[in-house]
């Protein structure tokens, strides 16, 4: 890959400022307060982490509740005085902005220089990322990690460079660390190395090694306090709640964590320890499966659909002014957007619907994911910065129809090809 043109480099630089600008704006607009516990609870776990207190939870216990992966982010902030929601909010603004600047690398790459543009300009003003930037919740933070894993990714294969393989298993760990779910992106990700590598297993091997002894090296240590502090060596103490709020005879494809527990099962849960809870959770709600599993089939289809619904869910849900006008403006961006990167992968040739198989098991693990646990729009968004990615490449396919658009582009970026 040749070095861009001055005139590309300009644009993006543009873009990604427009992209900090914008989402700067949004957050000075909110006040300091934050609304859920979740955004409560991560900041006191980063604060407790950067005074040296250990990772524990209201009670100073030993937790491992939530993952680590975003409280450490948190506890950096907090060691440089950035310890309170507004100022929290400016630096996951330029992280954001940040992640912009990756995906147009990506899509440089893997598509071209218009392409790339029309990528960051998506991403610049995509209304769930700005909204992301002004919540405490993980979104921000893993979408950069997983961005950047999968850039590295490319990169380390397209240059047979086995350091960037090893930068990419790096960010996926810190990926995992941040969203145990991401645990089954790196397992895609190990399947797509196996299909397009299949036919160098030399390569193959050495690429899968790099990539997965990295990640996992990431999530040992934490991995070995767990092991070390509750006996058994989790990624973290939510999963049989998440299986329990999305099985239950209150459940629904909507209903997130918004479901009341019965007063004895609450009782049970709150006499409980940590992993004694997980397992409770788990064991009632694998009890209520077995009981209706005709409903329970039904439910899970219901909860993979809904990750992808066009009808959004608030994911800063009492931040924004004007929630109608959130609800619009995001439903009006999301929608086309889906369409044309499904469009993007349909018409892009065979080597580009292999490198795009990798967000297609992205998605297809993810959505196999949640609809066992639960759904929610927020889980999914860290994924939309590849569909923006695949509906740049729907984008730059139709330029590249258009004759007069297709020599200007030509004449702008010399150095590139146009198919």
């Amino acid at each position: 890959m040749r070095a861009t043109n001055i005139v590309y480099k300009s644009m993006i630089f543009m873009l990604v400022v427009a992209a900090f600008m914008i989402r700067l704006i949004y957050v000075s607009q909110l006040d300091a307060r934050v609304w859920w516990v979740d955004e409560t609870d991560y900041l006191a776990l980063g604060q407790s982490i950067a005074a040296g207190n250990g990772y524990v939870n209201s009670q100073g216990q030993p937790t491992a509740f939530r993952p680590p992966g975003y409280p450490l982010f948190l506890a950096i902030l907090s060691k440089v005085a950035i310890n309170d929601a507004p100022s929290v909010r400016v630096v996951q603004a330029f992280v954001s902005s940040i992640t912009v600047l990756l995906l147009s690398l990506l899509s440089l790459r893997i598509v071209g220089p218009v392409a790339s543009l029309v990528s960051a300009g998506l991403a610049a003003g995509y209304p769930y990322f700005i909204y992301s930037t002004g919540t405490l919740f993980p979104i921000t933070w893993f979408s950069l990690t997983l961005v950047a894993s999968v850039t590295f990714l490319f990169i380390g294969l397209d240059n047979n460079r086995k350091w960037y393989i090893a930068l990419a298993g790096f960010c996926m760990g810190l990926s995992i660390l941040t969203r145990t779910s991401a645990a089954v992106l790196g397992l895609a990700t190990l399947l797509w190395l196996l299909i397009i590598l299949f036919k160098s297993p030399k390569k193959l091997l050495l690429t899968a090694l790099v990539f997965g002894l990295t990640m996992t090296s990431v999530l040992f240590p934490w991995l070995l306090r767990n092991y070390h502090v509750f006996g058994t060596p989790v990624l973290s103490t939510n999963g049989g709640r998440n299986l329990w709020l999305g099985n239950n005879p209150k459940s629904t494809a909507n209903s997130g964590s918004n479901i009341e527990m019965p007063q004895e099962f609450a009782q049970r849960i709150g006499m409980a320890g940590e992993i004694e809870a997980d397992h409770l959770y788990s064991a009632t709600a694998l009890e209520y499966i077995k009981s209706d599993q005709n409903h329970y089939l039904w439910l899970a289809v219901q909860k993979g659909v809904a990750l992808w619904r066009l009808d959004p869910s608030p994911t800063t849900e009492g931040y924004p002014r004007y929630k109608c006008l959130h609800s619009l403006i995001s439903w009006i961006s999301y929608a086309p957007i889906l369409l044309l990167a499904l469009t993007g992968f349909a018409i892009s040739n065979r080597a580009g619907k292999k490198k795009m198989l990798l967000w297609l098991l992205f998605g297809l693990f993810f959505t196999l994911l949640h609809a066992v646990y639960i759904s929610k729009v927020r889980f999914r968004l860290p994924l939309d910065y590849f569909l923006i990615l695949m509906a740049g490449a729907a984008i730059n396919s139709l330029v590249n129809k258009i004759a007069p658009v297709k020599k200007f582009t030509q004449r702008l970026f010399p150095e590139y090809t146009y198919e």
